[in-house]
């Protein structure tokens, strides 16, 4: 899946691509071990794909962590609609790659 996604983000492949990749990803995950998710996840992963979301992917560890959903931007209204009551970042995919951000609050 890495050749995929490598493709898809650098031969002017419609960046779209990416959420069913992320999709087949997290499916394949979730088949190694039942304790990658959990049912809130499933759930959480569910809304997210039932407003508009592609595909996404578990970030973090122990415990804790982030549910990604990437979804195309006509979906992000209903999305944050649906996530409400939860703490939501949004991201953008950007040329310089990952960077540390600081949420508010967040120790310095």
């Amino acid at each position: 899946m890495v050749d995929e996604g490598w493709d898809i983000l650098t031969a002017g492949r419609p960046l779209c691509e990416f959420g069913p990749l992320l999709h087949q990803g997290w499916l394949a995950k979730r088949s190694l071990d039942g304790g990658v998710s959990t049912p809130e996840i499933d759930e959480m992963y569910r809304t997210g794909l039932d407003h508009g979301a592609l595909g996404g992917k578990l970030l973090g560890a122990g415990g804790g962590g982030f549910l990604l959903l990437f979804a195309p931007p006509e979906a992000h209204a209903g999305l944050r609609e649906a996530f409400a009551d939860r703490r939501r970042l949004h991201v953008n995919i950007n040329a310089p790659g990952s960077q540390i951000i600081f949420a508010s609050g967040a120790a310095r």
